[in-house]
C-alpha cells in the first residue's frame, strides 16, 4: 500500500474509555490516591458508531501497531468493545495491543474477547496483575481475585496471544516465581516482571499512599528491595514519604462549584526548569516520515499519552481557578495559539484534518530545538528529553533481554513487507 500523508501513522494509542474498575493509588484519575474521582475529569467511553465515524477503515488498516491503554481508564470497561474489536477483526487489522486489569466484565465476555484474539496472532492482551490473591489488591484495589482468574482462563482457553504484567514491590517482591509458574498453569503466553513508577523521586525512593476517602493513610506501598525491579536512583538510602492528606468537605465543595472560564484562571508563578539545553529524541516520531499519535477518552488527539495526562487538568484548573505548573499552562497556551483544542477534537474534525492541519507539529516538533522563551515543550522535555522521567520505569535492558515479545516480529514482518512492495 502507499503511504500518502495521511497514512503517516505507525503506531496508534487509543483511550477508548477513562472509566474503570480499579483505584489503583498512584492513577492520574484518582484524587490523593484516593478512591475519589479525579476533579476535571470528564467520565467516556467510545461507542461502535464512535469509533467508525473518527477511524475510517483506510487509516486503520495502514497503521502497524493500535494500542488500547490509555491514562484513565481500563479498555475492558468500554462498553461496547465487543463491537468495536468485531469491527477491527472484519476489516483484518494485523497488530493490536490491549491492557487490562482483568477485572471488569464477566468471564462469558472475556471469552468472546478471546476468540478474537485467536484468530489474529498478533493480537496480544496484557494483564496487569501484581501479584496473587492476597497481594494484587494492594495496588490493583478494588480488583477481586476471583474475577482475575475467571478472566484470564476464559480467554486464554481459546489460544490468543497474551502477556502477564507484574508490576514488583516490596510487598510482592517474593511471589515472582510463584506468579510466573501460575501463568504458565493458566495459560498465558509470556510474564513480565515490570518496574513501577512513583515509587521514587529520581533522586532516592518514595513510599506511595494508598489513602481512603476520608483523607486519611491506608497503608504505604514501597519499592522491590532488589534493585532489578525498582527504579535508578542517586541515592538507595534517600527514602522519602509522600504525604497526600485531605479534606473530604474541601474535595466535595471543589466537585460542586461551577467551572470557570479559563481566562479567569490565575496562573501560578512557577518558572520552569531549566530544559534550554536538553536534547528532545522524541519517542512519537518513529523516523522523518513516520509518527504515532494518542487518542484520550473524549476524542483529542495528542502526540503521546504523556501529554495527553494534561488535559484533563485544563478541565480541574476551570473548577479551582488556579493553574499550577508550567507545563499545563504552556500545553493550554500554546494549543490555543495555534488554532484552539477544537483543532485537536475528533468531535469537530477528521483524524485526516487533524494529522494534516500542521497543529501538532507546530505545538509541538517546530519547538523541540528552540528555548522555552520560545515555545520549548516542558512536558517534551520530562519525558523525552536526557535523563528523563520514563526511560528508567517499567522495564530494563536485563528484563527486557529474558522478555519474548511478539509484537517485535510482528513489526519485523510489516517492515519487510512494505519495504518488498
Amino acid at each position: 500500500m502507499t503511504r500518502s500523508i495521511f497514512h503517516n501513522v505507525e503506531h496508534l494509542h487509543i483511550e477508548l474509555t477513562n472509566l474503570c474498575n480499579a483505584a489503583c493509588p498512584s492513577c492520574p484519575r484518582n484524587f490523593s490516591n484516593s478512591f475519589l474521582l479525579k476533579p476535571g475529569l470528564k467520565l467516556n467511553t467510545w461507542t461502535q458508531e464512535d469509533f467508525k465515524k473518527r477511524l475510517p477503515p483506510e487509516f486503520l488498516t495502514s497503521v502497524d501497531h493500535i494500542n488500547f491503554c490509555g491514562n484513565h481508564g481500563d479498555p475492558v470497561a468500554c462498553k461496547e468493545l465487543l463491537g468495536i474489536l468485531e469491527y477491527l477483526d472484519e476489516i483484518n487489522v494485523r497488530v493490536i495491543e490491549m491492557h487490562s486489569n482483568t477485572g471488569a466484565k464477566t468471564a462469558a465476555t472475556w471469552s468472546k474477547i478471546g476468540e478474537l484474539f485467536a484468530r489474529n496472532k498478533d493480537w496480544v492482551m496484557i494483564f496487569s496483575v501484581d501479584g496473587l490473591e492476597d497481594t494484587n489488591h494492594l495496588y490493583r484495589r478494588n480488583v477481586k481475585w476471583n474475577k482475575v482468574e475467571q478472566n484470564i482462563k476464559a480467554f486464554t482457553q481459546h489460544g490468543g496471544t497474551s502477556d502477564w504484567d507484574f508490576l514488583v514491590f516490596k510487598h510482592n517482591e517474593h511471589q515472582i516465581e510463584e506468579v510466573k509458574q501460575l501463568s504458565k498453569d493458566w495459560g498465558v503466553t509470556n510474564f513480565t516482571p515490570k518496574i513501577p513508577a512513583n515509587v521514587d523521586t529520581g533522586e532516592g525512593l518514595q513510599r506511595m499512599p494508598a489513602m481512603n476517602n476520608e483523607g486519611y493513610l491506608d497503608y504505604y506501598i514501597e519499592a522491590s528491595t532488589n534493585p532489578k525491579y525498582r527504579p535508578d536512583v542517586e541515592d538507595e538510602n534517600l527514602i522519602s514519604t509522600l504525604n497526600l492528606s485531605f479534606e473530604p468537605e474541601n474535595y466535595n465543595r471543589l466537585m460542586s462549584q461551577p467551572e470557570k472560564d479559563i481566562s479567569e484562571c490565575k496562573k501560578h508563578d512557577t518558572e520552569p526548569r531549566d530544559i534550554d539545553n536538553v536534547k528532545i529524541v522524541p519517542k512519537c516520531k518513529k523516523s522523518h516520515n513516520t509518527s504515532s499519535i494518542y487518542i484520550d477518552a473524549n476524542g483529542i488527539v495528542m502526540p503521546c499519552c504523556w501529554v495527553g495526562l494534561y488535559t484533563p487538568m485544563i478541565n480541574e484548573f476551570k473548577m479551582t481557578g488556579h493553574i499550577l505548573g508550567h507545563e499545563t499552562w504552556q500545553l493550554y497556551d500554546m494549543v490555543e495559539k495555534a488554532g484552539g483544542w477544537d483543532k485537536l477534537d475528533l468531535n469537530k474534525y477528521s483524524i485526516e484534518e487533524i494529522i494534516t492541519s500542521g497543529v501538532l507539529q507546530e505545538v509541538f516538533e517546530d519547538k523541540w530545538d528552540k528555548t522555552v522563551a520560545e515555545g520549548k515543550s516542558s512536558i517534551c522535555a520530562n519525558y523525552c528529553g536526557g535523563s528523563n522521567i520514563v526511560d528508567q520505569i517499567y522495564t530494563s535492558d536485563e528484563i527486557e533481554s529474558e522478555r519474548y515479545n511478539p509484537l517485535k516480529e510482528a513489526w519485523r514482518e510489516i517492515k519487510n513487507e512494505r519495504t518488498n512492495s
